[in-house]
């Protein structure tokens, strides 16, 4: 990224910029850290749900027209929320982050103090070395959330930031400016170079464009403008990075990939990071990440069938609220809410948009009331497109998660699942693939069979060696045979 006639830091408040305001020295969380400080204090679970709560989404009545329910069923797809457990780890886990990372690149009153003491004990004894303990120490903190599409993990980190101002001003303290987090989404980036683009283009949104003179270019050398990310970084005092759709780069090429990866990498030693994509995960987050998160809300990939009906009962039924049409009954049937699930296989994103839909086609149709024979319309017309991405969740729900190298197995790359590999599996029925006139015979009988049979001849080696008697046998052909057998090619023609 290359900067002309700029001026990156400009003496007055950002255009989306909150002034700061920062809790009173009193409150326990206070730590004397401006860019701490100047956050709420950490929220607990009844204290989010509270927030949640709280929210600008108006329920349409029966009475209101046809223009207004609609606007108000469309704006679910957006704005639906679910509240389980695992959303207050999420939570728990961003506030961490962005609080860590400031207290680790600040010097707090404690620091001070404490290294005036021991200046002070240490000229005072001339046997007493003086280290400096108020140089700040990085604390590396990458997260990575890992979810199948559809599955709500970008909504339910868009929720959990929405706690924090975006952008800070701090007027008396120097008149830095303070971005809380920054969310770059590379869908649609096919190279490195576009994600500094991408990124480039989040840091104008979050402090406004009219914080610079002029536009600012992306520079065509990939390692200045990966550099120059990093900078900006410090210099805008960025709290939590947030990078979503990592699945893009699988199709960038090999050595730009593993660029970008080693950029990533070296992020995390600069400010925490939230890593965000979906089951065709990169398996080298494992290395990258300190902490996974499998999002799965509705536990649709645990195998537990009990939570599976608990937590889908308890989510439709509160969806099922939200519910403006004039014929229908305020309950959910058993049947109504297994045909939704089937529709969906109780992925989050496709199950609200199943409702909504079926309400608009309830009101299109006069009809209002949701029926199954409704149901298989909506799903036979809106939902046939996304029938091969439900069938492959039948098949096997396990393989949704399988993006991470296991612990015994870390470094190993997982071969994909594609037709040449399909070849290597292992077949159903191995004894219809026998031939007929093949005959398994024990270890201790090898000795009884024909003088040619190799088997018999590792019956007679005492070295116990396969190798060795097929080198013996002249059957094993060296690399000193092979260079001087004149009869090859010198080179094997492309």
């Amino acid at each position: 990224m290359e900067f002309s006639n700029q001026r990156l830091l400009v003496p007055e408040i950002p255009p989306r910029a909150f002034e700061a305001c920062y809790i009173d020295e009193a409150h326990p969380s206070f730590c004397c850290v401006p860019f701490v400080d100047a956050l709420m204090p950490t929220f607990n679970a009844a204290q989010l749900k509270e927030s949640f709560n709280k929210t600008n989404y108006r329920q349409a009545s029966v009475g209101d027209s046809d223009i207004e329910r609609k606007r108000c069923v469309y704006s679910l797809k957006d704005e639906y929320t679910v509240l389980v457990p695992e959303f207050q780890d999420v939570y728990d886990k961003i506030d961490l982050a962005i609080k860590s990372g400031y207290l680790s690149r600040e010097d707090t009153l404690y620091n001070y103090e404490q290294q005036r003491q021991n200046l002070h004990y240490a000229m005072s004894n001339d046997t007493v070395p003086w280290r400096d303990l108020s140089v700040p120490r990085p604390v590396r903190n990458v997260t990575s959330i890992i979810g199948c599409k559809g599955s709500g993990k970008t909504l339910v980190m868009q929720q959990c930031l929405s706690m924090y101002p975006r952008v800070i001003w701090h007027a008396n303290k120097s008149e830095q400016v303070q971005i809380v987090y920054l969310s770059v989404n590379l869908k649609g980036a096919t190279s490195p170079i576009e994600y500094c683009s991408i990124f480039l283009q989040s840091l104008e949104n979050a402090i406004g464009k009219q914080k610079y003179a002029s536009e600012v270019v992306v520079s065509p050398n990939l390692r200045a403008a990966l550099l120059k990310i990093r900078s900006l970084l410090i210099t805008y005092n960025v709290g939590l990075v947030v990078i979503d759709s990592l699945q893009v780069i699988e199709k960038w090429k090999y050595e730009e990939r593993n660029i970008f990866l080693e950029h990533i990498d070296g992020l995390g030693d600069l400010v925490p990071l939230l890593l965000i994509s979906n089951s065709n995960a990169i398996y080298e987050l494992s290395d990258i990440s300190q902490s996974n998160i499998d999002w799965d809300p509705l536990m649709c990939f645990s195998g537990k069938d009990d939570l599976i009906v608990e937590r889908w009962s308890l989510f439709s039924k509160k969806l099922w609220k939200r519910n403006c049409l004039k014929n229908q009954s305020p309950e959910l049937s058993a049947e109504l809410s297994s045909e939704w699930f089937d529709a969906c296989e109780g992925v989050i994103g496709l199950a609200v948009h199943f409702f909504v839909a079926c309400q608009i086609e309830a009101i299109n149709s006069g009809v209002e009331q949701i029926t199954v024979s409704l149901m298989k319309d909506v799903r036979r017309k809106e939902f046939r497109l996304k029938e091969v991405f439900l069938s492959a969740i039948k098949s096997d729900k396990n393989k949704i998660f399988e993006r991470l190298v296991n612990s015994q197995e870390k470094g190993k790359v997982k071969p994909k699942n594609n037709k040449s590999n399909q070849s290597l599996a292992k077949p159903k029925n191995p004894e219809k693939l026998q031939r007929n006139d093949f005959k398994r015979v024990s270890k201790k009988d090898w000795s009884k069979l024909p003088l040619d049979d190799l088997r018999y001849l590792f019956s007679q080696d005492k070295s116990g060696s396969f190798y060795h008697v097929l080198k013996n046998e002249k059957l094993i052909l060296s690399m000193s045979d092979l260079i001087n057998y004149v009869e090859l090619p010198c080179a094997v023609p492309r």
